[in-house]
């Protein structure tokens, strides 16, 4: 018996107890319609899974006595029931700020109260729907929305796990039929990094899965499992058999047409390539990371970057961790930046190896960026400061992350095994210190985060810390202080910046007021 079925019979021992209790109470409330349906509903619901153990028909209203489970007499006799509604609401707004196991468990206890708490508590405990990476989660909250429709309503996200082996795709599929209203839909496939294959029932799952969900705008794919090369065997599924499936299919269309955020995570490539053809203007938010190197290109979209900014002009939102396959992608890139230059606004880049020179093209395009990171794969060297420093000046930086590719690497991003030349490791770090400084400077008026890590760990120059202080909306900073860093150095911030909360470890040690940072840090 595979652990899904275990665990799906176990689910069924529990929910047959519901059960019972549900009869008991439709029998000692035999005028009361609303008790008569969902012990029905039920009943039909349990007797339809396979997987359950075969129900009793054992009566246990004895056990619980109508003063228990009514809650109508509650009503009339609780405290909560005389209490004005503001009054119950911030207490269901204290129990927000518990612990996410707490503050279920209390909401579930203040929902059974009453009738009045029961409708504050179930608002907050179905809204956000992300403790069902269980199966045994899944089971009971399929249950608790069949009984109960309305709940389905209030659902406005919603985070699942499929199983690496993909057995529960049909539970999935039921939980998304009765969520009509959500928006947001998170999946986690597999765990831990599990092994696995993509199964031909995997997509049309996925699809079944979509065409349920059709107030989705925002899909998270979060994908652990690895990816195989197909074996001898119908049932296994390349990338191209995947997208003859998918490029004809309603439900992945309307889907994609729909989405204004799409992240995907890990193994998602085949989940890439089905989605992006049919993508729309509507689409704002585009995230992937992936593991290792990834292909944008595929049949139906050669030119990934630029077919994509055809179809989503406005794209606001672009992260890409992940390394390219092919030096053209990052042209294609820097074209579709181009469509994207009067709209986006956030950009993040983990790596970029195949090409240098590409950061001044990028900033040309660039018009709207306010946040701004590029990881140590993008070989930053000092000289691509220069191109940020002399931007566009309808950019506005709030934030700024960065990995300084290492100082001591020629201006030009070769290092001192390409050429004959002798390194001046004093020049280049005058280089790369003159360089944070006049970014430092031309975006003081705006800048709220400075994040930035030299690739060798050399530290900046205490000329970089007294910059600083021109910032003065600045709220976070994380810099290598240099040697003969002095405490003024850092302790001047703490005037000049008043909503600086976040500062690097390393500089808090050299403060002398290391609480007072402390408890900026904690009121952030």
């Amino acid at each position: 018996m595979s652990d899904f079925k275990e665990v799906t019979l176990q689910a069924g021992e529990k929910l047959s107890k519901q059960i019972e209790l549900l009869k008991s109470i439709a029998l000692k409330l035999p005028n009361d319609h609303n008790a008569q349906l969902r012990a029905q509903a039920a009943v039909t619901f349990y007797d339809r899974i396979s997987g359950f153990p075969e129900r009793t028909d054992n009566h246990v209203a004895e056990q619980f006595p109508s003063s228990s489970i009514n809650l109508k007499n509650q009503d009339r006799s609780g405290l909560s029931s005389r209490l004005p509604i503001e009054i119950l609401e911030l207490i269901i707004n204290h129990v927000e700020d518990f612990d996410h196991g707490t503050k279920q468990k209390t909401m579930i206890a203040l929902s059974a109260s009453s009738r009045m708490l029961r409708t504050i508590a179930e608002q907050r405990l179905y809204a956000h729907s992300h403790n069902l990476k269980s199966i045994e989660n899944q089971w009971k909250f399929l249950f608790a929305l069949t009984i109960d429709p309305y709940l389905g309503n209030l659902v406005d996200s919603l985070k699942v796990q499929w199983l690496p082996t993909g057995e529960n795709g049909k539970l999935l599929i039921d939980i998304a039929n009765v969520c009509i209203s959500n928006k947001v839909l998170s999946i986690e496939r597999g765990k831990d990094r599990d092994c696995n294959m993509i199964w031909k029932e995997d997509v049309l799952n996925l699809a079944a899965i979509f065409g349920a969900s059709p107030n989705v705008t925002r899909f998270n794919y979060y994908a652990y499992v690895r990816w195989f090369p197909p074996m001898e065997s119908h049932e296994h599924i390349t990338v191209d058999q995947i997208l003859d499936l998918c490029k004809n299919d309603s439900r992945f269309m309307q889907f994609a047409s729909q989405l204004t955020h799409l992240f995907l995570y890990y193994q998602s490539e085949w989940v890439l390539h089905a989605l992006s053809p049919h993508l729309s203007p509507n689409l704002t938010s585009f995230s992937f990371a992936g593991d290792g190197t990834i292909n944008f290109e595929s049949k139906l979209n050669p030119f990934f970057f630029t077919e994509l900014a055809r179809q989503c002009p406005y794209l606001e939102k672009l992260y890409l961790d992940c390394r390219f396959h092919d030096p053209r992608n990052t042209s294609d890139l820097l074209n579709a930046c181009k469509t994207w230059g009067h709209t986006l606004k956030d950009i993040y880049i983990e790596e970029m190896e195949h090409t240098r020179g590409w950061i001044p093209q990028l900033f040309t395009s660039l018009k709207a960026v306010t946040k701004l990171f590029l990881g140590g794969g993008c070989r930053i060297v000092s000289k691509d400061l220069d191109a940020v420093i002399k931007a566009s000046p309808e950019q506005q930086l709030t934030d700024l992350r960065f990995e300084m590719y290492d100082v001591e690497t020629m201006s030009d991003g070769s290092s001192d095994e390409d050429t004959d030349e002798e390194v001046d490791e004093d020049a280049a770090k005058i280089q790369f210190n003159n360089g944070l400084i006049g970014l430092i400077g031309v975006y003081s008026s705006t800048l709220e985060c400075l994040n930035i890590n030299s690739g060798s760990g050399t530290r900046v120059g205490r000329a970089v810390l007294h910059s600083c202080q021109q910032a003065h909306r600045l709220k976070e900073l994380h810099l290598s202080p240099p040697a003969d860093i002095e405490p003024s150095d850092v302790d001047e911030l703490l005037h000049t910046c008043p909503d600086l909360s976040i500062l690097s470890e390393d500089l808090q040690r050299c403060s002398l007021h290391f609480q007072e940072w402390e408890e900026r840090a904690e009121r952030s």
